[in-house]
């Protein structure tokens, strides 16, 4: 009897196995999106023929110097890769640069009011550095000059905001967050700009156009149209990226118009121990797992310190509406503002839209290179995965 067992059950099993082999044969075979290409089919620049628009939005909070001078670097780079132009034809995107700076504010014995505090002093700092290297990058190479930056600061009702013009007309946007005046911490960062940049900059002429009686086919098109045509990349504060990894996203979701959001790969940068165990820990969880999670389906999470989104998905019904909801319940705090990456990813997954990963556009980030950073980050990467 025990043999006959052992025979059903290794039969059992070995049909399962043939089973589940060939249906996901088949589910690959008839995929809508093309999966298994050649690489230069893969990661090649296609040819686009509308002006899009990024805004490239970067949430900081208590970095350091070099942490943020990798990402003022990086759009610096791309300030020079894509001067301002007012010839739109001969461009195939616009950009706009805004860093939401959580905590920015301290409070200042000596004199009346709320101050910068060092952490964003250094920022200021950064960019007059930042500003001097790519103003005579061209020069000898000993040859150093103080560039100050053309520089707007207005006060603002949630603390302040500092406009730059880089050396090629590209403006970035500071938002100064001062917590007493306004929520902090990342989610409400990101509901902030998302409000800002999608829901004013992008429909208030059209709302203007409404109200004066337009409401045609050809209007609502033109509004779906720009809808799609706008992106959002989502970025931290210590993120260092290339134009052509930023391209390859923007390539990925101007050719597949079904897909929300596309990530690109994260390398932990770093040294000692800690640092050592998670770049092991990258390209077992995140290369792998990614990539099989692209190929055979959906990206579940695409992480916010460089992620590429379609406005139009971000406006889809229940999406931003739900990701502003206030935590009124312990399990809400845990799954909205510890796990704000996954919680997004997951409102556009049950709208239909698809999350995919580009494994070309590569983006270095800094790792924790002590056990107490590493700790508070995998408590808060880790709970928001429980209440899913």
């Amino acid at each position: 009897m025990s043999k006959m067992a052992d025979i059903g059950l290794l039969t059992g099993s070995a049909v399962s196995w043939w089973l589940g082999l060939l249906l996901a044969t088949l589910h690959l075979w008839y995929l809508n999106v093309d999966r298994i290409q050649r690489t230069q089919d893969l990661f090649t620049r296609r040819l686009v023929y509308e002006t899009l628009m990024v805004y490239l939005c970067a949430t900081m909070w208590h970095e350091t110097y070099s942490e943020m001078m990798n990402i003022i670097i990086s759009i610096f780079r791309l300030d020079k890769y894509r001067p301002k132009t007012e010839d739109e034809k001969n461009t195939d995107f616009k950009f706009e640069t805004h860093i939401y700076f959580d905590d920015a504010f301290t409070d200042d014995k000596d004199s009346r009011g709320r101050h910068l505090n060092k952490y964003a002093l250094n920022l200021v700092e950064i960019f007059t550095e930042v500003y001097g290297i790519f103003t005579n990058i061209n020069d000898e190479f000993f040859n150093k000059k103080q560039q100050i930056p053309e520089q707007n600061i207005i006060r603002t009702p949630y603390g302040g905001r500092l406009e730059v013009t880089m050396p090629h007309g590209n403006i970035i946007t500071v938002h100064f967050k001062d917590k007493d005046l306004i929520r902090h911490k990342k989610r409400w960062s990101q509901v902030m700009y998302l409000y800002y940049l999608l829901g004013w900059k992008l429909m208030t002429k059209y709302y203007a156009r409404y109200q004066k009686g337009e409401d045609g086919p050809e209007f609502r098109a033109e509004v779906e149209k720009e809808k799609q045509n706008t992106y959002i990349l989502a970025l931290d504060g210590d993120t260092d990226f290339q134009p052509a990894a930023l391209m390859l996203l923007i390539d990925r979701l101007k050719m597949y118009p079904s897909v929300g959001a596309a990530c690109g790969r994260i390398h932990p940068t770093g040294s000692g121990p800690a640092v050592w165990f998670q770049k092991f820990e990258y390209a077992i969880s995140h290369w792998l797992q990614k990539t099989a999670e692209h190929v055979i389906g959906c990206v579940l999470c695409s992480p916010g310190c460089f992620s590429l989104f379609r406005a139009k998905a971000l406006m889809d019904d229940n999406v931003m509406k739900k990701y502003s909801s206030k935590s009124m319940e312990a399990s809400h705090y845990i799954q909205y503002d510890q796990g704000e990456d996954r919680w997004l990813c997951t409102l556009l997954l049950k709208q239909g839209w698809r999350v995919e990963y580009n494994a070309a556009a590569d983006a270095f980030t800094n790792a924790p290179e002590n056990f107490n950073e590493l700790y508070n980050q995998r408590r808060r990467w880790g709970r928001p995965q429980w209440p899913m």
